[in-house]
């Protein structure tokens, strides 16, 4: 609780200042969504409803999105079941690496797994930078799972030291601006998330750099659907201040218990802004399914996680959604 109260006069702080940038901006072209934007795009949508999803054959995003290992097939499979229990957006990572070796046939698989999605009812929110798990992805055969560890196989995305060499940063942007050209009117994407956790793994303020650009990348192309970088550690003011006042929407992740989470969305909705919970960890929140579905609702749930996760202990609650937060819900 003390994490909590400590954080209220920096969130005020944070909130006048957002204030004070998006009051009478009128939705200009590049710029942070008016209150009133980003509320009738909320208000557009169903209730959001999901998880972080990857197949159960790859052990990472590389392996999901490469040539030789993408899979429809399994796809196709599990975003079937993740429609038969109510789920109609999943959050899944891309990976700059997969991009560079390729980007035309990249992209047609990213354009057939949005259609499989679509198929299902499912809308997606992509992300495109992460600094969590493993620092140095490489391109081609992807390492084994190794029983029992928790993404043991998860890339980070451009990686350490990649994440802070500036003069990586023109490819980057290159890749940012291809696929949001692509995608960016597409309406099966609910959003694009452009950094998982900066910050993560150690690295403190050196990714600061990049998701600033990262930010400004994404301005300049201005896409139609919502930007936003989930807030997840409280003690990275740098990151929290600007992941803030840049995101149309707020995107967020907790770890802690609900008490403490319950505290968090109190000073979060002070903004105005619509927010979707995206991550949460197996062993401080249940994972919320809906409460009507099939009778092997259980298993099927299960089979959409990585194989990774199903060494965990994981509670699993039948309860429908409550009606007044957007939930992302994340299986790992």
């Amino acid at each position: 609780m003390k994490k909590i109260q400590l954080m209220l006069p920096m969130l005020c702080c944070i909130l006048w200042v957002a204030e004070a940038q998006t009051v009478g901006d009128g939705n200009t072209s590049g710029k942070v969504w008016s209150l009133e934007k980003a509320g009738t795009w909320y208000k557009s949508h169903a209730w959001i409803s999901g998880a972080n999803y990857i197949p159960h054959t790859a052990i990472n995003q590389l392996e999901m999105w490469q040539a030789e290992t993408f899979d429809p097939e399994t796809i196709e499979t599990e975003l079937g079941w993740a429609e038969s229990i109510g789920f109609n957006t999943m959050r899944v990572f891309l990976h700059n690496l997969a991009w560079k070796q390729d980007p035309d046939g990249f992209k047609k698989r990213v354009d057939n797994y949005l259609a499989i999605a679509n198929r299902h009812h499912i809308l997606t929110i992509f992300v495109f930078f992460d600094d969590c798990w493993n620092k140095v992805p490489q391109e081609g055969k992807q390492p084994e799972p190794r029983t029992g560890i928790h993404n043991s196989g998860w890339m980070q995305d451009p990686g350490d030291p990649a994440s802070k060499d500036s003069t990586l940063f023109p490819v980057l942007e290159k890749y940012v601006k291809d696929i949001l050209k692509t995608f960016g009117q597409d309406k099966r994407i609910l959003l694009w998330d452009l950094y998982n956790e900066p910050g993560n793994s150690g690295k403190a303020e050196t990714s600061l750099s990049l998701l600033r650009k990262a930010f400004q990348w994404a301005r300049e192309i201005n896409p139609g659907q919502p930007i936003s970088a989930g807030i997840w550690a409280w003690d990275l003011e740098a990151f929290n201040t600007f992941q803030y006042q840049n995101s149309d929407i707020i995107t967020y992740h907790d770890y802690e218990d609900a008490e403490k989470h319950l505290r968090v969305i109190q000073l979060l909705k002070m903004s105005g802004r619509p927010l979707i919970f995206e991550k949460t960890s197996l062993s401080a929140s249940p994972i919320l399914i809906p409460a009507k579905g099939p009778a092997d609702w259980p298993a099927r749930c299960l089979a959409l996680m990585s194989a990774d996760v199903l060494n965990a202990q994981s509670k699993i609650l039948a309860l429908a959604p409550p009606p007044a937060l957007a939930l992302a819900l994340a299986p790992w």
